[in-house]
């Protein structure tokens, strides 16, 4: 990857199906420019993705499984592609949950003021899925970032040495992480790795936290944004100023048919009401968005 002013980096392991990555792909391709480009990382066997991202003129690599957890080996994955990469600017996100509304790097090159840019969620780790797993698999350290906030790590852009530095960092703490035998959730350690590297570690200096007002991402998971609004089909800030990315946008619509809806052929969202109704320009406050009700216990 030579010559390259931006890249984002995505992966998937376990995928076969176009509609599990389609709507981030056609998304990227309506905002890239000249000299940026996506490059999408896998394992297994190829599939009908890899058909399709043929055909969309998108770079994808087959890479070596590390790890038997299947959230953690796009984490080594971006770290050695970005460790040989000498693009400007990184970005490295989820494939499934994520769309892009604007180019993230013309923010990049506007806004950004240290090597690594993210999601700060708005709730602390009393908030119970982010509490579980960091109490869980690393029992010894959960007190150090309890009343931290949680910093998303599907979205981090930046500095590509930088990036791969954390990001090699996170893949071994968390396959150090601890694994209950029996469990009735399952534990995904890499978030809880992050946080408790850019809060507890020198890593701090270099970290630069957005909040779900920023015009870089709005995280849906846990919508803490001030006020959002659709126009013409794009999520909008308080500001009425669209956000370049979205992450976790399809949470409501997938649990209940109602809510955020992609539409990649025309490269718009619209908020749907039932099965007869949907808008492209709508006032939203989303209270079903935030995390359920729950704290861990102390």
């Amino acid at each position: 990857m030579k010559n390259l002013k931006s890249v984002v980096l995505t992966g998937y392991q376990g995928y076969t199906k176009v509609e599990q990555v389609e709507n981030l792909i056609e998304s990227w391709l309506h905002v890239q420019k000249p000299n940026e480009s996506l490059v999408v990382a896998y394992g297994g066997e190829k599939t009908e993705i890899n058909e399709y991202l043929d055909g969309r003129g998108v770079t994808n690599l087959k890479m070596r499984e590390y790890s038997t957890h299947r959230y953690l080996n796009r984490f080594k994955w971006f770290q050695q592609i970005l460790s040989e990469c000498d693009a400007k600017y990184a970005l490295t996100v989820d494939i499934r949950d994520v769309i892009f509304q604007e180019n993230p790097f013309d923010w990049m090159k506007k806004n950004l003021e240290k090597e690594l840019v993210f999601q700060d969620e708005g709730v602390d780790h009393t908030e119970w899925w982010n509490g579980t797993m960091v109490k869980t698999a690393y029992p010894d350290e959960y007190l150090n970032i309890q009343k931290k906030n949680v910093y998303n790590v599907g979205v981090v852009g930046g500095m590509p040495k930088r990036i791969a530095s954390t990001f090699k960092k996170v893949f071994d703490k968390s396959e150090k992480s601890h694994q209950p035998i029996k469990s009735e959730l399952e534990i995904v350690p890499d978030q809880g790795a992050f946080n408790l590297l850019c809060h507890t570690t020198e890593l701090r200096a270099f970290i630069q936290p957005e909040t779900n007002d920023s015009e870089f991402c709005l995280t849906l998971g846990a919508n803490t944004a001030k006020q959002n609004y659709l126009i013409e089909g794009k999520l909008c800030n308080h500001e009425k100023k669209p956000h370049c990315i979205l992450h976790q946008y399809e949470r409501q619509f997938k649990n209940t048919q109602r809510g955020l809806y992609y539409r990649p052929i025309s490269n718009e969202l619209v908020w749907i009401y039932d099965e007869n109704k949907a808008v492209r320009n709508t006032d939203l406050i989303m209270p079903t968005n935030r995390y359920p009700a729950g704290r861990v216990d102390d």
